[in-house]
């Protein structure tokens, strides 16, 4: 709660603080925005190791989020080596399977997105 207020009010550092506890005590939505403020550099200095780390941390959980941005840094090459298996890894996933890529027109999305947009920006 007092990360989310922080957050809305841009105080960027009192939310990755709050953001910080909660991911360390295993939260996955916590670890999936700590992670996202570090690609973006809110409240912390950029840091695309330290995001796939949190990434990874909610990605085990079975996090489906989790698991796509994953597979998005590993096929960016950003915060690890680039590496298009990676990307289909985190895909296959059980969780992420069962929620998603049952449509192949979500899975279709998923690749033109990541072909025509992520190369060339941010995640």
């Amino acid at each position: 709660m007092q990360a989310a207020k922080a957050l809305s009010r841009g105080d960027y550092a009192t939310a990755v603080e709050w953001f910080q506890k909660a991911a360390e005590q295993g939260y996955a939505l916590a670890q999936i925005l700590l992670g996202r403020m570090y690609i973006n550099g809110e409240g912390v200095t950029q840091n695309y190791q330290e995001a796939v780390k949190w990434f990874q941390k909610a990605a085990v959980q079975g996090n489906a989020d989790a698991q796509v941005y994953l597979g998005i840094m590993y096929g960016t090459g950003k915060g690890v080596t680039a590496n298009d298996q990676g990307i289909m890894d985190m895909l296959r996933r059980k969780n992420y399977y069962n929620n998603w890529v049952n449509n192949k027109q979500v899975l279709g999305a998923f690749y033109w997105l990541f072909q025509h947009s992520l190369y060339s920006s941010q995640v």
